[in-house]
């Protein structure tokens, strides 16, 4: 569930994941029941839908369809705490959430907090700050949502000036909760995992993301895979560290990198984690064969095998279309 019209970035993205999802699980043979919008245009007789209409609670209805589920998958972004509040009514059921705890939720949808929590435990990741008196007089920043998803509302900033104006002036992010980052620069890239519960982690390919960048804003418009093996190596290790000694981490995981130049990672950047499933997951599905179903939902151990149907890769948008790359 998404906040915003169906013209939002964040309601293209999530309609894409949810389709792309249920396909894989009624292949495996999986029950589906799912709760959709009512400007959601959707018909599929294999799938038990629930409309939610202005007026009725998420929630309620979220738990009562709980009861007769195995297990639940929540697609809902961080912001404004949706994805908190879901997983948190879900953990109030007895159906099996096999996804990150609302603890793990609460920390990673805190950009500020887990920054903190990266400095305490070694992780590189670009200084971040809260308040503008904080922010040092020289260097390019960027400043976003404290709790935001898809890069919304995220922008590049100059200097210290341009900043503060800005805060003051754009009436596109003053009345957001922001952090402010130091701008890195390098491959902006993400790697899926999926973490079981003994904390063993079977990763994904890694993704290049396609950055849209107009007026100083910035915009999640896709991805492309497989990278490099050289930048898989590094992304899995930085992941590794980014995910190490959060309580509650589990099932699909997405880490946000920037990978520098330095071919040994020494100028590698966690720059957030998506507690949740991502969009990549739409092409990474055709990515690996089979789909990542088995090793999500059955915990299988087997390694993850690229698909020969893409021998060069592919390149998928946030509306769920894919295309073969003609170079990786």
């Amino acid at each position: 569930m998404v906040k915003g019209g169906v013209d939002s970035p964040l309601f293209a993205e999530g309609k894409a994941m949810l389709m792309a999802v249920m396909n894989d699980l009624i292949q495996y043979g999986h029950n589906i029941v799912t709760i959709i919008r009512d400007d959601f245009s959707f018909d599929d007789l294999s799938v038990q839908i629930h409309r939610l209409s202005f007026g009725k609670s998420l929630i309620s209805l979220l738990k009562s369809l709980a009861i007769d589920c195995d297990a639940c998958v929540i697609i809902a972004p961080e912001c404004g705490g949706i994805l908190f509040e879901m997983v948190r009514a879900i953990e109030g059921t007895s159906v099996l959430n096999i996804g990150c705890s609302s603890t793990a939720v609460a920390l990673c949808a805190d950009k500020f907090q887990l920054y903190k929590f990266w400095c305490a435990n070694n992780v590189p990741t670009p200084e971040t700050w809260l308040h503008i008196d904080d922010v040092p007089r020289e260097g390019e920043f960027i400043i976003k949502p404290l709790d935001g998803a898809g890069s919304q509302c995220v922008r590049i900033i100059k200097d210290l000036q341009c900043l503060k104006k800005s805060l003051i002036y754009d009436d596109r992010i003053k009345n957001e909760k922001l952090i402010i980052q130091r701008l890195v620069h390098g491959i902006t890239s993400s790697i899926s995992c999926l973490v079981r519960e003994n904390g063993s982690i079977v990763f994904m390919p890694a993704c290049g993301q396609i950055i849209g960048y107009q007026d100083g804003c910035l915009s999640y418009e896709g991805g492309w895979s497989p990278l490099l093996k050289q930048f898989q190596i590094r992304s899995e290790r930085l992941a590794k560290r980014a995910l190490n000694g959060i309580r509650g981490i589990l099932g699909w995981v997405g880490v946000d990198l920037v990978l520098g130049e330095s071919s040994d990672g020494s100028d590698d950047f966690a720059i957030e984690i998506n507690p949740r499933l991502t969009t990549s997951y739409i092409g990474i599905r055709q990515l690996i064969a089979p789909s990542p179903i088995p090793w999500w939902i059955n915990m299988e151990d087997r390694p993850v095998v690229l698909n020969e149907t893409w021998p060069k890769g592919l390149q998928w948008d946030k509306s769920g279309k894919v295309i073969s790359l003609g170079v990786i």
